[in-house]
C-alpha cells in the first residue's frame, strides 16, 4: 500500500505509533513494528486522499495538510463513519453482530463489515450477494444469521450459500422463549 500511495511526509505520535502522509492514499498509521492500524483516507472521512505535510500536535491530535484543506485527527477516535464510501448505499433497519463478524440489514440486502487487515483497506462493508433485496430484520441463532428480507427468510452461514428458510413478505424476527 505504501509503495503504491507513494509516503511523502510522517510523524510519530505521543504513544510512540508512526503517521505515514501519502500523495494519494491518505494517511497510514503503524506500530513500532511495522503493523498496520488505521488508514485514514477519502473513503474514511477525509476530504482528500493527498497528504502533503503531517504534524503531532501538543494535546494529541494528528493535523494533516491536505491538497485541499486541513485536517484534525484524533487518535484512537471514538467515531468512525460509514457511508456510500464504505459500502452503505441505502437505508439500515438493523444491525447485528454474528460469530463474530457485524452484520447490517440495508435497502439493498445484507452486508458485513471486512478485516481491514485482510484487505489492507479501511474496513468497509461488503454485500452478501445472495441477499440482495430489502432486508429488515436480523437474527443471529445456533444455527446462523436469520434476515427477514422482502421476498423471504435467509439462514446465512460464513463460507456456504445462503438458504432460503421460507418464501414470505418478513418486516421482524424474534426469538422464542421457549426454544432458544
Amino acid at each position: 500500500y505504501l509503495r503504491a500511495k507513494s509516503v511523502f511526509r510522517g510523524a510519530t505520535l505521543q504513544e510512540g505509533t508512526l503517521a505515514l502522509g501519502t500523495l494519494s492514499g491518505g494517511v497510514v498509521i503503524m506500530n513500532q513494528q511495522g503493523r498496520l492500524l488505521h488508514i485514514l483516507n477519502k473513503a474514511s472521512g477525509l476530504r482528500d486522499d493527498g497528504v502533503f505535510a503531517v504534524y503531532a500536535g501538543r494535546e494529541g491530535a494528528l493535523w494533516l495538510a491536505l491538497n485541499n484543506g486541513l485536517a484534525r485527527v484524533e487518535l484512537p477516535s471514538p467515531l468512525a463513519i460509514f457511508n456510500e464510501a464504505a459500502g452503505i448505499t441505502s437505508n439500515v433497519e438493523a444491525i447485528t453482530r454474528h460469530r463474530g463478524l457485524l452484520y447490517v440489514a440495508t435497502g439493498r440486502g445484507l452486508h458485513y463489515l471486512s478485516s481491514p487487515e485482510a484487505r489492507g483497506n479501511p474496513a468497509v462493508f461488503m454485500p452478501v450477494p445472495e441477499v440482495n433485496q430489502q432486508a429488515w430484520a436480523l437474527l443471529s441463532t445456533e444455527d446462523g444469521l436469520m434476515v427477514a428480507t422482502t421476498f423471504a427468510i435467509h439462514l446465512v452461514n460464513t463460507g456456504k450459500k445462503p438458504e432460503v428458510l421460507a418464501n414470505l413478505y418478513t418486516f421482524q424476527l424474534c426469538r422464542s422463549r421457549f426454544n432458544k
